[in-house]
């Protein structure tokens, strides 16, 4: 089962960090339909977050993408994410997406 939504972040709109764990899906993505040059999506756990990771050690630092029209992101719709606020002078749009597998 997929479903879908799309988003358009015009100047000073973005997405706070969140996760799509409560909307019963898998995965989770997005499809970049115009996005280059209106800021990152970064990807976080918990400890990155709260920067309860050492500076010098592995994977310390959160997992940021600069998108580019026609990119499309598939991560595990727990991964908690944000995307920065949009400075450019186009929109954003962006096709978010979950996805619930069935393994059966």
């Amino acid at each position: 089962k997929i479903v879908y939504w799309t988003n358009i972040n015009r100047f000073g709109g973005g997405n706070l960090f969140h996760t799509h764990y409560r909307a019963d899906c898998d995965l989770s993505g997005v499809y970049y339909v115009q996005g280059e040059g209106t800021g990152s999506i970064k990807f976080a756990t918990h400890e990155q977050m709260y920067f309860m990771i050492p500076s010098h050690m592995p994977n310390a630092k959160m997992i940021e993408h600069q998108p580019k029209d026609g990119d499309i992101i598939l991560f595990p719709s727990y991964f908690l994410h944000d995307v920065y606020i949009n400075t450019a002078a186009k929109k954003r749009i962006t096709v978010g997406f979950n996805i619930k597998l069935n393994l059966q």
